[in-house]
């Protein structure tokens, strides 16, 4: 059986979701609140991009921001994010792409370093069988604790997460003997390189210079998984949504 993971953020989705996730918390959040968390999504941005990012420091501010919600106002939040944004940005092209590995039988997985909450809307609007995410920590009543259950799925991390999936999937009687791996990001080099020595198939897409480079040396697969117009409309409609998401009722944080 084969398995076929896609990284989510700029490799099917023309956006980074989770990114614009706390910026649709932030914009009914006050003022005070919302630019110094943004100047700190912002930092962490440049450090992705730089390969600096402390995964660490990312998901410990990440998982201590959604703590400070009550789980009904975010499921409220998450499910006007997913009507209002992510449904009509969803690329043809990349939902062609995955569903041209369903069509042929493959098992599917999104493995993302963006955190479960935000990615599973995501994950359901493409149909994939599987979402590989670091999960926030719930307590009792659904509530989010400020903590997370591992791996972290960035780096290594998402290689220990996909060799948990096969695992789990010999268990219940499903072998994976074919690989293929999706992504944008040379920070998902640990795992391009697991698919490559599995004999895999390695898609770079969307990508910048620094991976490309590596794809033209390794022989790997190069393409594009959206379009430059998917990525204009989906850069328009997120800004006209966060504009209009100022309208919104101020969004309440938990007493501490």
């Amino acid at each position: 059986m084969k398995l076929v993971v896609y990284d989510l953020d700029h490799t099917l989705m023309p956006i980074d979701t989770g990114d614009i996730w706390c910026k649709w918390l932030l914009r009914a959040c006050e003022k005070a609140v919302r630019v110094t968390a943004e100047e700190t999504l912002d930092r962490f941005t440049r450090e992705y991009i730089e390969q600096t990012l402390n995964i660490d420091e990312y998901e410990m501010w990440q998982m201590q921001f959604l703590a400070q919600f009550n789980r009904a106002d975010l499921d409220a939040a998450r499910k006007a994010y997913r009507a209002e944004v992510l449904e009509k940005i969803l690329p043809a092209s990349s939902v062609r792409i995955v569903n041209e590995a369903k069509q042929a039988g493959a098992v599917t997985a999104i493995c993302s370093a963006t955190y479960s909450y935000a990615t599973q809307p995501s994950a359901e609007l493409f149909g994939v069988d599987y979402l590989l995410s670091v999960r926030p920590q719930e307590d009792q009543s659904g509530n989010f604790t400020g903590r997370w259950i591992e791996p972290i799925t960035y780096q290594q991390g998402k290689v220990t997460a996909v060799e948990k999936l096969v695992d789990e999937l010999k268990r219940q009687g499903t072998t994976i003997d074919e690989y293929e791996f999706w992504s944008d990001s040379e920070a998902d080099l640990a795992l391009f390189e697991y698919v490559d020595k599995k004999g895999g198939r390695c898609c770079v897409v969307n990508a910048r210079e620094t991976l490309l480079r590596i794809a033209s040396e390794r022989g790997w697969h190069v393409t594009d998984s959206y379009t430059q117009a998917e990525y204009d409309f989906a850069a328009q409609l997120v800004a006209k949504a966060l504009a209009n998401r100022e309208n919104a009722p101020r969004l309440l944080r938990k007493s501490k």
